[in-house]
């Protein structure tokens, strides 16, 4: 089966790369008005998405807005919202956590030409050693196929594709804000107008909501319990608390922010992980009970 995977990151799709243009743009000019009018044009799909408030959107995409030309800086705003999860921790955990600092880690593993690429391509080179091989092709990929007896093909993964996308100059993958620009101009012959011409709408599962409706299945209430929380011991019982009923509050109407959607999942998926993996691991260490069995009936005498 021919996939996708790898055409955003080498043709530069994803919002993120428009979000990164935007605001180095507006960086250049930090007191400028109109620049940060542009952070309009992002996330359309996303109901609670700061730039449909100007004010919220100068406060969230203008933060550390001095530092454009930094490493990083087009994910500051992914590794910020990913990041706040920490502030449900329990204290050990939390303070396991403040010992170390992933986001100076990795920054102090980049090539040592980082800083000479352009701002697109260190962009594209973080989402490509962060999420998508660390993540897209394993749990959406490789993962995902292989579980079902698929077996994927990667077309924009190619060697020869990966290398031609590198040499192509900025304008033909983002040209002002319009994503994977050569892509659509070469398969402007093959396909429909509002196809080529549509916005990018990237698939979202379904929100933390989902969890608590009427129909939510058993197990979320069993996994985000006092009893289940404290057994696993990752997580401040107090702090999942009110982020569960928060979330309750929501069910009859309206939505939820996009950090609190992401904390929620990721209090619950690790929360089942542990009942999978590690609440059924044996206490003590098991002795294996072996015994060796040789079939002696059709072994054949070799002659000398």
């Amino acid at each position: 089966v021919l996939t996708g995977e790898g055409a955003d990151e080498m043709f530069a799709g994803y919002d993120l790369f428009r979000e990164g243009k935007i605001r180095r743009f507006w960086g250049r000019q930090p007191t400028s008005t109109r620049r940060a009018l542009l952070l309009q044009r992002l996330y359309p799909y996303l109901s609670r998405s700061p730039v449909h408030e100007q004010a919220l959107a100068r406060q969230f995409f203008g933060r550390n807005i001095a530092a454009h030309q930094a490493p990083g800086f087009a994910h500051d705003t992914r590794w910020r919202t990913t990041s706040a999860i920490k502030r449900l921790f329990c204290p050990d955990i939390s303070a396991a956590v403040e010992r170390s600092d992933a986001v100076t880690e990795l920054l102090s593993m980049l090539p040592a030409e980082f800083r000479r690429w352009n701002p697109l391509a260190q962009d594209q080179h973080l989402e490509i050693q962060t999420l998508m091989s660390s993540y897209l092709l394993s749990a959406q990929g490789d993962r995902m196929l292989m579980a079902h007896s698929v077996e994927g093909r990667f077309p924009f993964l190619d060697d020869n594709v990966a290398a031609l996308a590198n040499k192509l100059p900025d304008a033909y993958k983002l040209h002002g804000l319009d994503e994977k620009h050569v892509l659509k101009r070469m398969a402007a012959p093959l396909l429909p107008l509002e196809v080529v011409a549509r916005k990018k709408q990237p698939y979202r599962a379904p929100n933390a909501l989902s969890f608590f409706a009427s129909d939510a299945p058993a197990y979320v209430g069993d996994a985000l319990s006092e009893t289940a929380l404290r057994a696993a011991g990752v997580f401040d019982v107090k702090s999942v608390t009110s982020l569960v009923r928060k979330c309750q509050a929501k069910t009859g109407g309206g939505d939820m922010s996009n950090t609190d959607n992401m904390a929620l999942v990721g209090v619950l998926s690790t929360q089942l992980l542990h009942q999978q993996f590690v609440a059924v691991r044996p206490g003590s260490a098991v002795v294996p009970d072996l015994s060796v069995d040789v079939d002696y009936e059709n072994r054949q005498r070799v002659p000398a």
